[in-house]
């Protein structure tokens, strides 16, 4: 492999976050991790009791969710979570959903699908906007990254990330080479005790 000059980079004009992200998706759709346990896995990171119902008709797969323990045993609250693995756009049948919500008796609803949504299902979406949340797989990957450190070791070994640091894309002030908090500075940048 040929040594490369950082200085040689066009650092301003690669996006290194949506390389990243290109690299997790192709990776989670070349090696078929399955959505499903992955979603499962995220909302366990997120403190809930999760578990999975076998494979619709469709290929969907129905997910409950709650926030633990709460009075006489029942978790609370309860989110509905209808996962479409496929490789088509999704139109999320809301009748579907909504009819999930209530034969869980969930408060709240969550629909993934891993190619996103068509236009008419967003715009459906809308109505249902204070009960459910929508993830496509930007959204998927937003939450993988917020909730990887917490994922179990089993789903982090099928899917092994590495956290980088990187500069934002804010250029420093450079003018402003000092900061002093308010009430510290006096006449000509003399700091005052």
């Amino acid at each position: 492999m040929p040594d490369t000059d950082v200085s040689d980079l066009d650092i301003e004009h690669l996006n290194v976050e949506m390389v990243c992200a290109t690299q997790i998706v192709e990776f989670i759709s070349r090696n078929e991790v399955d959505l499903a346990r992955l979603v499962e896995g995220i909302l366990t990171a997120q403190g809930y009791r999760a578990r999975s119902s076998p494979f619709g008709d469709d290929g969907s797969i129905d997910i409950l969710a709650d926030g633990g323990t709460g009075p006489f045993g029942f978790g609370l609250p309860r989110i509905a979570v209808l996962v479409k693995p496929g490789s088509e756009m999704a139109d999320p049948d809301t009748d579907e959903l909504e009819a999930f919500m209530a034969r869980s008796g969930a408060a709240q609803g969550l629909f993934v699908s891993w190619i996103g949504f068509t236009d008419a299902a967003k715009r459906e979406a809308g109505r249902l906007f204070h009960q459910a949340n929508f993830w496509d797989v930007t959204q998927i990957i937003v939450e993988l990254a917020a909730n990887y450190e917490k994922l179990s070791d089993r789903l982090k070994s099928e899917l092994p990330l590495k956290q980088i640091w990187i500069l934002g894309q804010k250029k420093p002030n450079r003018s402003a080479r000092f900061e002093w908090q308010s009430g510290d500075v006096e006449h000509h940048g003399i700091k005052e005790r």
